[in-house]
């Protein structure tokens, strides 16, 4: 899911369409808002003007004269609108996307005037009522939280008091801006510059999208930048095998694992077969995890629906034992498969205090969240100073460094003439030559927590100290 947001000052020049109409289909967001559009109607053909899609729909705040107007465009093909509201200051629409549940989007365009940031106050928090808890707004809000987002200009308003209070009221999460600090400009010799475009959502929105990140463009044509939301996560190829701890729970992985282990064979020298079975049983772990816990998420809703159904026979003609007895079992499958999802996130999270059973999932969900945005590469620095975000760059990258970081070069190493060595003594190094013995092996195993980060094979230690 990609988001835009862009003031464009006006759409009555064509050149300034064109620039606009190139931008766009370069970044190829999802949904549009853009800002003063300064049109009381826009059809098909200015649409087209400024976005090329064939598979577009739109909804138009219209401007008040030369005032203002605000446009939202989606793309049909992987946008579904479900409803719409208009107000004065926004655009609210609610959205339906593949495999994930609805939830509003809201493109604004706040008002310069003070007077009138009253009303737009008003209707933020009434929005944030409306649409409830999965929910993201994004567009020109006119308006500062504090003076770190203003340049040369160091005085702090009751508008900005105001804006940040009600951020934090209604528990709006404001992304960091990657690429620059401000998104407006004067372009005079002392500029006077301001964040003045963003983004907010809500923790829910956060939980369906972690990967979010918040951008900034090259200002190329106007003197405000596009923003992007951009949610979808780097596509870095296969992900490696990770062991999921909560497999050890189902009553027959045990038993199954035990039988992959002694039905595997492997011929090869004797210092890597251990790592070459494991390898082997990757593949089967991967196949019976699809097959036995398969989409939890799309069993809990059909559950859901079906429970639904139970409960608006109870009562008729057609009641009787059987269905209540099924109504009771689905209750117990839901149950479980509720559980798994919460056990799954918990220890995802890697929270080491919270018991197993604390059923504040919001919390896991929020470290989780946390630890996806800390380990997500989304740009790195080259040595020359460079700056790349494109994945294939990235990589050719990262590949470049290690090759270069781990070849060796021949070099002149330095002697160890006239070293002085400290002897260990006979006893400690008749301990440090000693074969080791299989009860040692294993109570190292065994003194490890089994919830720690897996090896490079993708087995946690849980897996050796439960089979």
């Amino acid at each position: 899911m990609k988001i835009l947001t862009w003031n464009i000052r006006g759409s009555g020049d064509k050149e300034k369409r064109r620039a606009i109409k190139a931008t766009l289909c370069k970044l190829n967001p999802d949904i549009r808002i853009i800002q003063e559009v300064k049109k009381e109607v826009v059809d098909r053909n200015f649409v087209g003007s400024i976005w090329r899609s064939r598979f577009k729909a739109w909804i138009l705040l219209p401007s008040i004269g030369r005032l203002g107007g605000t446009l939202l465009i989606w793309d049909t093909r992987s946008i579904t609108v479900l409803g719409s509201m208009i107000g004065e200051f926004s655009i609210s629409v609610l959205i339906k996307t593949e495999e994930k549940e609805p939830w509003w989007f809201s493109g604004v365009y706040g008002p310069c005037s003070y007077k009138a940031r009253s009303d737009f106050w008003d209707e933020m928090a009434g929005l944030s009522s409306i649409c409830g808890e999965s929910w993201c707004i994004g567009g020109d809000f006119n308006v500062v939280r504090s003076v770190q987002e203003k340049l040369n200009n160091n005085s702090c308003t009751r508008s900005m008091k105001i804006f940040d209070e009600l951020v934090n009221v209604l528990r709006l999460i404001d992304p960091k801006l990657n690429n620059g600090r401000f998104t407006w400009s004067n372009f005079r010799e002392n500029p006077i510059c301001s964040r003045l475009d963003r983004f907010l959502f809500t923790n829910k929105w956060n939980i369906a999208y972690p990967y979010v990140r918040q951008e900034m463009a090259v200002r190329v044509v106007l003197d405000h930048s596009l923003v992007i939301l951009d949610s979808d996560p780097p596509n870095w190829g296969p992900c490696p095998f990770r062991y999921d701890n909560q497999w050890l729970e189902h009553k027959s992985f045990s038993k199954l694992f035990e039988k992959w282990w002694k039905e595997t064979s492997v011929s090869s020298w004797s210092g890597t077969k251990f790592m070459s079975k494991l390898k082997k049983i990757q593949e089967k772990i991967k196949v019976w995890s699809k097959s036995t816990f398969g989409d939890n998420r799309m069993r809990k809703i059909a559950l859901e629906r079906r429970l639904e159904d139970l409960d608006r026979l109870e009562g008729s003609n057609r009641w009787n034992e059987t269905l209540n007895e099924e109504r009771r079992e689905i209750k117990k499958e839901w149950q479980k498969l509720a559980f798994e999802e919460e056990r799954n996130v918990w220890l995802k999270s890697k929270c080491k205090w919270a018991k197993e059973g604390d059923a504040n999932i919001r919390f896991f969900h929020n470290l989780l969240n946390a630890r996806k945005a800390r380990n997500t590469i989304s740009r790195i620095e080259k040595e020359n100073g460079d700056v790349v975000d494109k994945e294939d760059e990235i990589v050719e990258e990262l590949i470049g460094y290690y090759t270069k970081l781990y070849t060796s070069e021949r070099r002149e190493g330095m002697g160890v003439e006239g070293i002085f060595w400290r002897q260990i003594s006979t006893e400690s190094a008749r301990e440090l030559e000693r074969p080791f013995d299989e009860e040692e092996i294993r109570r190292v195993v065994f003194d490890c927590e089994g919830n720690k980060a897996p090896g490079p094979d993708g087995f946690s230690l849980a897996v050796f100290q439960n089979n």
